[in-house]
């Protein structure tokens, strides 16, 4: 996906605090009834650069101070940024999110052996990225293409579970949508904590 996510926390206190003397005390009010806003203002470049750059000199001191002038510049230059006239608010109610992921994992299981891609899965629901990124978060604390993985290991678990019979590890793999036997081992063993090979003998085990 051809963006970068970033997180900062700021206390509903200080950002009162710096919008009143903004005067831009209403954004507030809307910053409470949205859950995220997309722009193309070519200010969120300027203030992209300006977080790049502090970040990076924060890394190199742990001067109190600093820190707070960073957040403080930060704060005011989002909500300067929120204050432009191209803005879009893309609010996602509880409701509308639960159905969007239902819609987005049934076109994930659909497409279990397909190079499908968030922008792929975005695009044939009609939202951004960044809707998909943020309910995904939101609901599973992980992202649409750490999901897709996920649903890719569970069917291949349940697969080998049931017993190879006349097919192959491999064969099982690429079934479940992975085409790097590799990888596909190692995702396997750090997400159910034993090789494929493992899931297999303990099928046949349970068999006898």
């Amino acid at each position: 996906a051809n963006f970068d996510v970033m997180v900062f926390s700021i206390s509903e206190s200080q950002l009162l605090s710096i919008a009143k003397k903004e005067h831009r005390e209403n954004l507030i009010h809307r910053l409470k009834s949205i859950e995220l806003f997309s722009t193309h203002d070519a200010q969120w470049d300027v203030l992209r650069n300006s977080i790049a750059r502090g970040l990076n000199s924060l890394s190199q001191t742990s001067n109190s101070k600093i820190r707070a002038n960073f957040m403080n510049n930060f704060t005011k230059g989002l909500i300067r940024l929120m204050q432009g006239a191209e803005i879009s608010v893309d609010k996602v109610s509880g409701k509308k999110r639960l159905k969007l992921l239902q819609a987005a994992e049934a076109i994930m299981l659909n497409n279990l052996t397909e190079h499908i891609s968030v922008a792929d899965v975005s695009r044939q629901l009609n939202v951004s990225e960044r809707t998909l990124l943020y309910a995904f978060k939101n609901q599973f604390d992980m992202g649409p293409k750490a999901y897709m993985k996920v649903l890719k290991l569970n069917h291949a678990h349940h697969l080998l579970h049931r017993g190879i019979g006349s097919d192959t590890i491999s064969a099982i793999a690429r079934e479940s949508g992975f085409w790097h036997m590799g990888q596909f081992h190692t995702d396997y063993k750090r997400f159910f904590g034993e090789l494929p090979s493992d899931t297999v003998n303990s099928a046949e085990e349970d068999i006898k």
